[in-house]
């Protein structure tokens, strides 16, 4: 009887985590010391999509040393800037066989709305920070010690205005103080090469149902133990 409560007990504070807790991904993303957090409840993320709308891509390398959010395909992509956190400039845009710069300045195109260009069929991202000269990739292999400068998150809720999108949150400078906030860029068609919508954890109907199935075994057998 006990441990069928505590089974109910699970599932119920599963069905209260946010999807981006449900994922699976390795980089850690820190609180910020003095500016708004990215995934704290009426932070960034919460505050522009709401946290139960969201799933983390998973960008832990695996066999092949590939995480899900390395590479994008897809064509045609848009863009839009929505928050930037960073006392540095940047700039940002997309690379295949070539570059091209999306934002010359993110500071100036938060809030600019959407900007289109065609990409090519498999490509990754950077940030270009103008006061340090480097240049962070959605390639972690490809960056000053390996270290992974961007997290991306689906927006997988089907109510939601942005779903099908992406959004990507970038840590410059080497990192820093890693809660990823520096520049927050919202991605519409287009996606991560090795994402097929099956990463999705399961909705919260299924869950209630687990829970209502759960509930009925406790009762029978309460009832069973009562004659």
């Amino acid at each position: 009887m006990l441990r069928l409560f505590g089974v109910l007990a699970f599932l119920g504070a599963l069905l209260m985590l946010p999807s981006t807790v449900l994922a699976d991904f390795t980089s850690p993303i820190n609180t910020s010391p003095a500016e708004p957090d990215l995934l704290e409840a009426d932070g960034i993320l919460d505050t522009l999509y709401g946290l139960g709308d969201l799933t983390r891509v998973k960008d832990d390398p695996d066999a092949i040393g590939d995480s899900y959010d390395r590479w994008w395909v897809d064509g045609t992509a848009s863009f839009t800037a929505q928050v930037k956190y960073a006392s540095h400039d940047h700039m940002f845009g997309f690379a295949g066989s070539t570059s091209t710069t999306v934002f010359s300045s993110t500071a100036s195109a938060v809030g600019g709305g959407w900007v289109t260009f065609t990409a090519p069929s498999l490509f990754h991202l950077w940030l270009y920070d103008k006061a340090t000269g480097l240049t962070w990739t959605s390639n972690a292999l490809s960056n000053p010690g390996l270290r992974d400068h961007m997290v991306t998150f689906a927006v997988t809720d089907e109510a939601n205005l942005s779903y099908g999108n992406f959004v990507i949150s970038w840590e410059d400078m080497d990192l820093g103080d890693q809660d990823y906030n520096d520049v927050v860029i919202e991605l519409s068609d287009v996606r991560p090469h090795r994402w097929t919508g099956s990463e999705v954890p399961l909705p919260g109907s299924l869950m209630l149902c687990a829970i209502g199935l759960v509930s009925m075994a406790v009762a029978s057998r309460f009832r069973g133990g009562r004659r």
